[in-house]
């Protein structure tokens, strides 16, 4: 998986924004998890039949710690 991480792509994330990525194969997780570490992103990943569903986002612009602790997204 090829994903360039770009300023308006940093700027969309840092708005609040999330963004899905829908992958094919669990391996495809450990490059979007470097991305999501180098440059400070946080993500959430469950299983959708034979995909891997991971949303991407700017901690801070969702939700904290205790929120996941009751379910929210």
């Amino acid at each position: 998986m090829d994903f360039y991480v770009i300023t308006y792509f940093l700027e969309y994330l840092e708005a609040g924004n999330r963004v899905l990525f829908k992958l094919r194969d669990p391996k495809q997780i450990d490059p979007v998890a470097l991305m999501a570490f180098e440059h400070n992103l946080n993500f959430l990943f469950s299983r959708d039949e034979d995909r891997v569903n991971l949303v991407l986002y700017k901690f801070g612009a969702g939700p904290g710690p205790a929120e996941f602790d009751q379910g929210g997204l």
